[in-house]
């Protein structure tokens, strides 16, 4: 439920809505009209986002939503509204936030709203950390200089905010996926025989008993989230599915246990250069 005090009116009064998302603005099919100059048919709307109050402008100024607190004033045309939830809708320490990111991997918002609440409760390491990560998703491509950055500072932050949380809350790709095109003899095609990388993601797949083992619901197999390049070596010598920990420092093909087509050395003929 969400409950906004209009103090500008005489008296002030107060509007509760029993859903998760109201629009604010003059127009007559707004569910709070505010009718005074200034006032955008559709000026904010106010929504529940991972049990956190958000206002996003919906003017067109493509401003970011913003996690709004109960001691916040929100002034919109030089009204001054004050936005609360219902007390009773508590926040399990940040467990319904992670949730949220799991359910809803592609989506932005529980993200932020997350990064907020984290550093209201004295975690600025992992705040800045999934900042860093919706930086890093943001950026055009890896030649994007936002994203060398986001990716520095990530891999720098790693250490810093622990291994379970980081498996919790990971974006990494999932590495040495068997769904590959195949010859009608059942091998790999020559040009794909490297190292591919499956189009999902680690925080797309659905969790297990373990909090290192999630399930791809595209091929139904086990992908274990690896430490250490030792332990992602072994997974990957039995054919299994991993992702890579960020904080790991990699190198081209380091998972590869010999070379693979198109990367043999060519030597000079002996025969025909001779000996030297």
């Amino acid at each position: 439920m969400i409950h906004v005090l209009v103090a500008a009116w005489k008296p002030a009064r107060t509007f509760s809505f029993a859903r998760d998302e109201i629009v604010v603005g003059s127009a007559p099919d707004a569910d709070l009209v505010l009718d005074r100059p200034g006032v955008a048919e559709r000026h904010i709307r106010i929504a529940m986002r991972a049990r956190v109050l958000m206002i996003e402008d919906l003017r067109g100024k493509n401003l970011p939503p913003r996690a709004v607190e109960p001691t916040d004033i929100v002034r919109i045309a030089g009204i001054d509204l004050k936005v609360t939830r219902d007390p009773n809708d508590n926040l399990d320490d940040g467990l319904r936030l992670l949730d949220e990111i799991r359910q809803r991997p592609d989506d932005p918002i529980p993200r932020a709203v997350y990064a907020d609440w984290l550093e209201e409760h004295g975690h600025p390491e992992r705040a800045e950390f999934l900042r860093q990560q919706l930086a890093v998703s943001g950026a055009k491509d890896a030649s994007d200089p936002d994203f060398v950055r986001a990716a520095a500072r990530l891999a720098e932050l790693a250490p810093e905010v622990g291994i379970t949380w980081r498996t919790r809350v990971a974006m990494a790709f999932i590495e040495r996926c068997p769904n590959i095109p195949l010859t009608p003899e059942g091998d790999p095609l020559p040009e794909l025989a490297l190292e591919l990388v499956c189009p999902m993601r680690w925080d797309k797949l659905a969790p297990t008993d373990r909090e290192d083992v999630r399930s791809c619901s595209g091929c139904h197999r086990e992908v274990t989230y690896c430490t250490t390049i030792a332990e992602a070596r072994t997974i990957a010598r039995v054919g299994g599915c991993l992702a890579v920990d960020l904080a790991i420092k990699r190198s081209p093909y380091d998972l590869q246990q010999r070379p693979m087509v198109g990367m043999l050395r060519l030597v000079p003929d002996r025969d025909r250069a001779g000996s030297r």
